[in-house]
């Protein structure tokens, strides 16, 4: 998948098998963290609310194959003092050409 986003695609004739294949892999990132990528799962609010950051846009379809196709699209919204609109989105100096990477792939 050739987009600016980091992209799993699954494939597969079985329709649950894809669903359960997604399922893990959307468990998996929901807990992922990297702190050298500056990635956190979640972070903790001053009076010890938990908040997620992790999720996905998903894209289904089927594909010339006929085959079902779901392209997961891996999202951290967490933002910041200096990246407010998000530290993985496209930051302020850019909004001029686009504020969504998500509408490049259209």
């Amino acid at each position: 998948v050739r987009w600016p986003m980091s992209v799993l695609r699954l494939e597969g004739s079985g329709r649950e098998d894809v669903l359960r294949a997604a399922d893990m892999l959307l468990a998996a990132w929901r807990a992922y963290s990297d702190p050298s990528a500056d990635i956190a799962a979640f972070t903790q609010t001053a009076d010890g609310v938990r908040v997620p950051h992790n999720t996905v846009t998903p894209i289904a379809r089927f594909n010339a194959s006929g085959q079902y196709e779901l392209d997961l699209v891996l999202r951290n919204n967490r933002a910041s003092e200096e990246h407010p609109d998000g530290i993985f989105h496209p930051h302020r100096n850019l909004h001029h050409i686009k504020k969504e990477n998500i509408g490049l792939i259209e």
